[in-house]
C-alpha cells in the first residue's frame, strides 16, 4: 500500500475543509506523540494553514515549545508540505471527564435491590398486560 500526504486527496487549498481537521483530530495521538497527545487537542485550521490547538495543563506549554518543530514535521508527513505552514495554541481548562455512572446503572430490570420498587414494576406490567 502506498501512503499519499492528505493534500493528494483533498480539494485545492482555497478553503479548508472541515474533513481535513477531523482527520488530524482523528490521528492527533499519533501526529502529536504520547506525551503532547494528552495536553493538547486540535482546535481550528485556518485557510492559510495556521493550526490552533487546545492545550491545558501545567506541562503543556514548555512541552509545546520543547516539540513545535518535530510536530509540524509530523504534521507535513501526515497531511502535505503546506497543509499546515504553523502551530499556535491557547491554554484552557482540562476537558471534563466522562461523569462516573451511578452505583445501580445497568442494573436489568428486575434485579432491583429494592423488592417494594420491583413488585409495583411487577404488578404495573401484569396490568399493562393484561389490557
Amino acid at each position: 500500500m502506498t501512503w499519499h500526504p492528505l493534500n493528494f486527496c483533498l480539494p485545492a487549498r482555497d478553503r479548508v475543509s472541515s474533513e481535513e481537521l477531523d482527520m488530524i483530530r482523528h490521528s492527533w495521538n499519533a501526529v502529536a506523540g504520547s506525551r503532547l497527545g494528552t495536553c493538547t487537542a486540535p482546535a481550528t485550521l485556518s485557510r492559510d494553514g495556521v493550526l490552533v490547538l487546545k492545550a491545558w495543563g501545567e506541562e503543556a506549554p514548555g512541552l509545546l515549545k520543547a516539540g513545535k518543530g518535530e510536530m509540524l514535521k509530523r504534521l507535513h508527513a501526515f497531511a502535505g508540505e503546506g497543509a499546515v505552514r504553523e502551530v499556535r495554541w491557547r491554554m484552557v481548562p482540562p476537558p471534563e471527564a466522562a461523569p462516573a455512572p451511578r452505583p445501580d446503572a445497568g442494573e436489568p430490570a428486575g434485579k432491583s435491590g429494592d423488592s417494594a420498587l420491583r413488585s409495583e414494576f411487577t404488578e404495573a406490567c401484569r396490568r399493562i398486560l393484561e389490557r
